[in-house]
């Protein structure tokens, strides 16, 4: 017999033998192992649909407890949709809040909007108002810049403040009088910043009981 005779014999033997450990029948623990189980009345109770993927899994394929009410999606799918996620890292924005709070503390005036304001709150001030950079050296490094009253005899609010680098910020605490220290042109795009953050933030609802409270209006700017 030719040896490429015996080949296929052996593939077809190899297929046969794999046919009968995969049957409980023969091989008890076989059942086990399969996704699908031969009895169909375990599917019941056993296999759950995924409406993501839209397949029918094993139970095993999802996470399931004592207080799960509604199945949901499967692991793989969880997994992922966690994957493709877009991460954002807000560590500078924390950092400025943090920072903020802090120097607001020391100067003991019982300032309140600072610990008003969230991270998102920062996040807008800074990258759609001041545009993430200083408003004196254009300094762009997020964990190099710092919020400052822009008139020091008032709190720090979003329409009283001004970006600035630390050693900058550490200059500007020492002025009296804005007015006399910044040029013109400074002034006003400060000004007109601080229009724009009060329009955007008169919407946001912890604000409205402030403004309300304490008459801040445009003009006033």
């Amino acid at each position: 017999m030719k040896a490429s005779m015996m080949e296929g014999m052996r593939k077809r033997i190899a297929v046969l033998f794999l046919q009968y450990v995969r049957n409980p029948e023969f091989n008890p623990r076989a059942d086990a192992c399969n996704k699908v189980p031969k009895d169909p009345k375990r599917l019941l109770h056993n296999v759950y649909y995924c409406p993501s993927c839209c397949h029918y899994l094993p139970s095993t394929e999802f996470e399931i407890n004592t207080t799960t009410k509604s199945v949901g999606r499967c692991k793989l799918c969880k997994k992922l949709d966690n994957d493709a996620r877009t991460r954002e890292d807000l560590a500078h924005y924390r950092y400025l809040l943090q920072e903020l709070r802090r120097r607001e503390l020391l100067h003991e005036d019982n300032a309140k909007v600072a610990f008003i304001v969230q991270v998102d709150d920062i996040r807008y001030l800074t990258d759609n108002i001041w545009k993430c950079k200083s408003a004196l050296s254009q300094e762009s490094d997020p964990f190099e810049l710092f919020f400052e009253r822009w008139d020091t005899s008032k709190e720090w609010t979003p329409w009283n403040c001004i970006l600035l680098t630390k050693e900058e910020a550490s200059d500007h605490r020492s002025a009296t009088n804005v007015n006399d220290v910044y040029g013109v042109g400074l002034c006003q795009s400060v000004r007109k910043l601080h229009i724009e953050a009060l329009a955007h933030f008169r919407s946001v609802p912890g604000f409205a009981g402030y403004l309300a409270k304490n008459k801040v209006k445009i003009g006033q700017l």
